[in-house]
């Protein structure tokens, strides 16, 4: 529709408006082209003209979007993309959330005064688009129209040569494979619209890189995919990691107001600009259901002195966030990101962050119980949904390709996110060098197969410790410290059995800090806990280290080891039978990295994890053997026998469904009674990993059938049990140490049926093993815990 309107040039005038359609699907795009006269010299500065669109829905809601800027390209494909530019005008785009007719009218205003068109609707007609992506009262998201939405996917950030169909080979691949999300980066090298060569405030000079996002959203929305748009990544605002502030428009050098890094995040004129810039942003894709979030940052830690400015800088990306989401009338969801996991803890604790996130690179053999272990810390801490925004073996991109060409790491890790509690497969990194010349999109089918059948809203997974394993067959346990900031770790104190290490790995650091002075702060070396049914080899393997640092062993304070600490080394300690503890240190200079603890044919070779919901648990299970680094060195490893215990059940009838996760073939269909709280079953000839769907048939996990059975253990924590309680009963809860002496009560009293959380205080207990006991006038229940300092 065209409209043309009087021509008097002493105010703003619109020439014509065109509409993209009159009739517009439930959550598609309408847009309007609009010609316009006004006597602004800079058209992207909202304080010298803006447009604004007033839409009012069917039911009488008003909606109020701000008119944005735009250059037309044509797009040219010969030996390499190139852009012909068009014609400019502003746009309107708004995503309708009602059926039936809408109406709106439009205003301009510059400083000559104001200007209105009147008149406009369009019909809002019924599709089957689920809407955008929310908040739910679960550690889930939900559409608009109710139902769950998982992610699966991993980051795109950047295109290389072939830019827009670099996209959309990816987004195809990532489509046909089943996959639903990617993360995308607005960096200096593509999609940012203000760069060194555009200044502050005027985004003519890549309107190019505009139009490519443009693109990229709208092929991904046809294709079902939804993007974490990352507005800023480290380097912009950083001297030292990925450095980029150079270039940098809001540098002083380049004509900005900021003369250092750290300006930028209080700087007042570089807020001023910054916010103009989300307010463009917002006008220009704000509309898209396809954009899941706003991510303010890639990794913000390594922006330059970042401890020292922590506080700043959180003020910033909240302050931010409360802008974004005042001028989004679609109100996406927002985050941030870190590198490490030892920040990040007083942002996601705020309101105004909608979930957590972080990164981990490792070259584990076992990344995968890495990441298990951040996203249940992650769930816990900070209450709210979390994803693993990165992910690899390597953060130098030759290194996944020689070390796992087959992308075992890969498969393995998003399975286990799928079933530990995170809202989407972990995000794995290298797209364009490891996942899409190496074919490995094929593993998000077979999952988003399975997933197809999980409602993860419904069921609110939560992760389900009560699970044991037998096997014919067993495996080295090898533990890789994750905690790689150069700080003080977060734990000292371990226990390890054949299940592995408690508290996890993820609380382990690996720098070793000597006593000297300027170390003091950092020092934290741990000491480990075992009771071994025979003499066994314990074996520390030192990465790299610093001049004149030495490895310090001790078992049971009597020093067994203290050399000169060289790079790429083993040391080896016979430890005998029984309980001893293990302490590693550095007694020379400087650091040194452990790079892992290794102990022989120890732990059982099936492993598996799981999560359980309100009428089910679903889980994964995997041969240990079937990693990276076994089959690089020793090739496919024989399939293992074995069986899996669920503890803590409620009685009755249930259905299970196992499949191979590779094949995505279905293994076998159980149809089970409980009895003894307990389900039992067999896995046979598992060479690399099963996942598996349990039903309870007779009703949902909250009700009662089987008079005897009071409570169920279905999660516990460092400071955390949580029960199900499935008839009124009287509990008392304490803490026992090993020789069985009541440490603490924590609480006594009738317990309603349902769900219930018990805190406790691990500070008033020294260090050493301990247990919580559950008593009911019928039954005992005695679970390990693990105190540490």
């Amino acid at each position: 529709m065209i409209i043309f309107s009087g021509y008097n040039y002493s105010q703003p005038v619109f020439i014509s408006t065109n509409e993209n359609s009159g009739n517009i699907g439930k959550y598609e795009k309408y847009e309007l082209t609009i010609i316009l006269k006004t006597h602004s010299a800079n058209p992207y500065d909202p304080e010298t003209v803006s447009l604004k669109g007033f839409f009012k829905s069917p039911s009488g809601k008003l909606k109020v979007v701000d008119g944005f800027y735009y250059t037309d390209f044509t797009v040219l494909k010969t030996d390499s993309v190139r852009y012909t530019r068009g014609n400019d005008s502003w746009k309107i785009r708004f995503s309708p959330d009602e059926t039936g007719t809408w109406t709106y009218f439009l205003k301009c205003t510059d400083s000559t005064g104001s200007a209105e068109y009147t008149g406009g609707f369009f019909n809002c007609m019924p599709t089957g688009n689920k809407g955008f992506i929310r908040k739910s009262s679960t550690d889930f998201f939900r559409f608009d129209n109710g139902s769950s939405f998982f992610a699966i996917g991993e980051n795109v950030c950047w295109y290389g040569e072939d830019k827009i169909y670099d996209y959309k080979k990816w987004i195809d691949e990532l489509a046909d494979n089943g996959a639903n999300f990617l993360r995308l980066w607005m960096c200096s090298w593509a999609t940012a619209i203000e760069w060194k060569e555009t200044g502050l405030g005027n985004y003519a000079k890549r309107q190019d890189r505009a139009y490519e996002l443009d693109w990229i959203i709208d092929y991904a929305a046809k294709k079902g995919i939804y993007i974490m748009l990352c507005l800023n990544n480290h380097g912009q605002v950083s001297t030292y990691v990925n450095p980029e502030w150079r270039d940098n428009p809001y540098n002083v050098r380049n004509g900005g107001p900021c003369k250092n890094t750290e300006d930028f995040f209080t700087d007042s004129l570089a807020i001023k600009y910054y916010l103009k810039k989300l307010k463009y942003i917002n006008a220009r894709w704000g509309y898209s259901p396809n954009i899941f979030c706003w991510e303010f940052f890639n990794e913000v830690e390594w922006t330059d002195f970042y401890q020292l400015n922590e506080n700043k800088v959180i003020d910033w990306q909240l302050m931010n966030a409360k802008f974004l989401d005042s001028v989004d009338v679609n109100h996406h969801l927002i985050s941030t990101s870190y590198a490490n996991s030892g920040y990040g803890g007083k942002i996601w604790k705020q309101p105004g962050i909608d979930f957590s996130q972080t990164h981990f690179y490792s070259g584990s053999s076992d990344i995968e119980l890495i990441l298990v272990d951040a996203i249940n810390k992650y769930r816990l801490d900070y209450n709210k949904p979390t994803i693993v925004g990165e992910f690899g073996l390597a953060s130098r991109r030759q290194l996944p390709m020689e070390m796992d060409p087959k992308g075992i790491s890969f498969h393995n890790a998003l399975w286990t996110s799928a079933v530990c509690g995170a809202f989407g497969t972990s995000m794995t990194w290298w797209w364009d060098y490891y996942i899409h010349p190496f074919g490995l999109y094929k593993y998000y089918k077979k999952l988003s197969d399975f997933i197809s059948s999980v409602d993860y809203l419904g069921e609110d997974y939560k992760p389900f410790k009560n699970i044991s394993f037998e096997s014919n067959s067993k495996f080295d346990l090898i533990i890789t410290p994750a905690y790689n900031l150069w700080d003080k770790s977060p734990a000292n104190y371990f226990l390890i059995d054949s299940a592995g290490i408690t508290p996890s790995e993820f609380e382990l650091g690996a720098n070793l800090f000597s006593t000297e002075f300027w170390n003091l702060g950092k020092r934290n070396p741990p000491t480990f806990e075992v009771n071994f049914d025979k003499a066994r080899e314990f074996k520390v393997v030192i990465g790299d280290t610093s001049y004149n640092s030495r490895i310090n062993i001790k078992v049971d304070d009597i020093e067994k080891i203290n050399e000169l600490a060289e790079r790429d080394s083993n040391y080896f300690v016979e430890i005998p039978p029984g309980r001893h503890k293990i302490t590693i240190d550095n007694s020379g200079e400087g650091w040194l990295r452990i790079s892992r603890i290794e102990i022989a044919n120890y732990t059982c070779a099936l492993r598996g994890f799981a999560s359980i919901g309100k009428t089910g648990i679903i889980g994964w299970l995997h041969n240990k053997n079937y990693n990276w680094k076994y089959i690089k060195q020793n090739g496919i490893p024989v399939a293992i026998n074995g069986k899996v215990k669920l503890h803590g059940l409620l009685n009755g009838n249930y259905r299970m469904e196992i499949r191979d996760c590779y094949t995505g073939n279905i293994i076998e269909k159980i149809y089970s009674p409980v009895e003894n709280n307990e389900l039992e079953f067999k896995v046979r000839n598992l060479q690399w990993d099963f996942a598996f769907i349990i039903k309870r048939l007779d009703n949902n996990f909250q009700k009662q059938h089987v008079p005897d059975f009071e409570f169920g253990i279905f999660y516990i924590d460092f400071d955390t049990l949580r029960l199900l309680i499935n008839k009124p009963v009287n509990l008392h809860v304490s803490v026992e140490n090993y020789l069985g002496q009541q440490m603490e009560s924590l609480n006594y009293g009738l317990y309603s049926v349902g769900y219930h959380t018990i805190n406790f205080d691990r500070s008033k207990l020294s260090r050493g093993l301990y247990f919580i006991k559950i008593t009911s006038p019928n039954r005992t229940y005695m679970t390990k815990y693990f105190q540490f300092r």
